[in-house]
């Protein structure tokens, strides 16, 4: 059979981007000694890859099982390893002279025949190019093991079981095997799943050969309730509005690591929504219901300008309170302020020294 015209379809860019993985083994030292044509021939398959677009390079050769039995995978650590990685999906194609090279034992021939379908891994022997995942391939690779399609349906599932059992950690957490593998995996293993919807969902699951489980799980919440604002986040807005402005409040809350609904970090504009729905009186009515103070309000008191207020405010002759950005309401600070600073009720300016703080006027 002329494998590289007839089935070079099979051979994907998928496949060509992994490796491939020539297995090598005979049976006893003695074969290996006295059936050195055999041994040849089976190094010589590397040719079968390099004529399917496999570079030399991507060729491993796994031949540390010589004089090892395939009737089971005991002491074969060629074999293991080679399992190893078809199911971490580092395998393009695996070869071997004959498949009996590759396990005798029909469990372990099984676990290597579902791992490759699983990965979307090929076989290759003398004879011809496979795809486990294709039912006709699989029916000639099952045939191949001395067992008929129906009798690999009839005993799969305790080999295939057995041996995700021992290697589904690896298989399920590699980052490189598609979320369709991993459907496959479960379609392997689960044969139905009834939900059904009152207080909590419950969910029926009959695994393949008849196993069932029941799960309670909490219904899931709707999207609008997995977006709200978290509780802690609202009390802290609230707490946080007594003493700063809302855009202070956004910096502080994305200083403490806090989040919107939304998994965002804080704006003005985020503590501005979040008060809103919550119905969080803003800073000025705070401020406002303690008493203090607008400017005109202030000036009106002290019978001075506003200009005077606010360059009192600079100097930090007056206690302010910030609402805004840049805007501030006022403690009155009484008529002693202008007992203290006559200058305040005269047609004058005044300035601060810079390195003293002492109040300059001048007239």
């Amino acid at each position: 059979m002329n494998i590289a015209t007839s089935s070079t379809h099979k051979v994907r860019t998928v496949h060509l981007q992994r490796d491939a993985y020539l297995y090598v083994r005979q049976s006893s030292m003695r074969q290996v000694l006295e059936n050195t044509e055999s041994t040849k021939r089976q190094y010589q398959l590397r040719e079968r890859a390099l004529a399917l677009g496999w570079i030399s390079e991507q060729i491993r050769v796994i031949d540390c099982d010589q004089g090892c039995s395939g009737a089971s995978d005991a002491g074969r650590d060629g074999f293991q390893q080679l399992v190893a990685e078809v199911s971490l999906g580092n395998a393009g194609i695996v070869m071997g002279l004959e498949v009996s090279r590759l396990a005798r034992n029909n469990a372990d021939w099984h676990r290597l025949l579902q791992l490759c379908a699983f990965t979307d891994t090929l076989i290759l022997d003398q004879d011809g190019l496979y795809d486990p995942s294709a039912f006709n391939d699989r029916l000639l690779l099952g045939l191949k093991g001395a067992m008929s399609e129906a009798a690999i349906f009839n005993q799969e599932h305790t080999a295939a079981l057995k041996a995700l059992v021992r290697d589904f950690s690896a298989i399920w957490n590699n980052d490189s095997l598609p979320n369709r593998d991993r459907k496959r995996i479960v379609r392997l293993l689960i044969e139905d799943v009834t939900i059904l919807k009152g207080k909590q969902l419950t969910c029926h699951i009959r695994f393949k050969g008849g196993t069932c489980r029941t799960l309670n799980l909490p219904l899931p919440q709707p999207a609008c309730e997995l977006r709200r604002t978290p509780p802690e986040v609202v009390k802290a807005i609230d707490e946080l509005l007594d003493d700063h402005p809302e855009f202070k409040v956004a910096d502080i809350l994305t200083d403490r690591g806090m989040k919107s609904g939304t998994g965002q970090s804080f704006t003005m504009a985020h503590v501005s929504r979040i008060r809103i729905t919550y119905g969080l009186p803003n800073r000025w009515k705070r401020l406002r219901k303690q008493g203090k103070l607008l400017a005109r309000e202030l000036s009106e008191r002290l019978g001075i300008s506003c200009d005077k207020i606010r360059r009192c405010r600079e100097l930090g002759l007056l206690t302010v309170y910030e609402y805004r950005k840049g805007k501030y309401l006022y403690d009155d600070p009484g008529i002693g302020l202008t007992d203290r600073i006559p200058q305040l009720k005269m047609n004058a300016h005044f300035t601060a020294s810079h390195t003293t703080k002492e109040v300059q006027y001048a007239t």
